[in-house]
């Protein structure tokens, strides 16, 4: 059975998207979400204290995904988690769930799109200067749901870089792992390391920066298959 866990991280360093840009160069694919995924609710004092040690899946089925019409989870933030959820019968449509565990609340469904979008395109981060969740979706163009509003806007298109990586929210913003030209993604030792950059998205501006990898980070990507 899937699982996710799920952990609750009130502040982070570029450090720290150094390190999380570094394990997607380890990765290689999802797991396929199904109905019978779940959630592991992980502090992150437990997770710090003994990284080493196995996980163990909650019996509870409150954290079943089956019952929440959301096979899907995008990402957490927070505590919070957004689900992801579809139909692709009569009508192809897609939908939205936020989701606290710890207190037992999940709102209704949101964000209702008849051009769906799926679920790995899609980033689940925090805009500190409305105090309120958003949603980033790239693709087929771009656009940002606000949990605030309830309603999806049409943002600039990302600037024109090739992604070779899902995004990382960190901070307010969405970053991506990108390169100034194009290259087949499965061949990151062939890319010269000048050719890389962060492509950051403010989610309170709604505007993108580009920002330079640390030195430190050469020999990884050289080591490492991006996707």
């Amino acid at each position: 059975m899937p699982s996710y866990p799920i952990l609750s991280l009130s502040s982070c360093t570029f450090n720290d998207l150094r390190e999380t840009l570094t394990s997607h160069l380890h990765a290689s694919r999802r797991t396929r979400p199904t109905e019978h995924s779940s959630v592991v609710p992980i502090s992150l004092s437990r997770l710090l204290e003994s990284p080493s040690n196995s996980i163990t899946l909650t019996e509870d089925p409150y954290y079943n995904l089956k019952d929440k019409d959301c096979p899907s989870v995008i990402g957490s933030c927070n505590g919070l988690i957004c689900l992801f959820g579809y139909s692709y019968n009569y009508i192809r449509e897609s939908w939205l769930r936020f989701w606290n565990p710890a207190t037992r609340t999940i709102s209704d469904k949101l964000g209702h799109c008849h051009n769906p979008v799926l679920p790995y395109r899609l980033t689940f981060g925090y805009d500190n200067s409305m105090d309120t969740y958003k949603v980033v979706a790239l693709e087929p163009e771009a656009r940002v749901f606000s949990f605030r509003d309830n309603v999806w806007k049409t943002i600039q298109r990302f600037p024109l870089y090739h992604r070779l990586n899902w995004s990382v929210h960190l901070s307010g913003n969405v970053n991506w792992l990108a390169t100034l030209r194009n290259y087949h993604r499965y061949d990151c030792k062939n890319i010269p390391f000048e050719q890389y950059v962060i492509i950051s998205l403010y989610l309170s501006k709604q505007t993108y920066k580009e920002l330079l990898l640390p030195q430190d980070l050469q020999s990884q990507l050289q080591r490492h298959q991006c996707y």
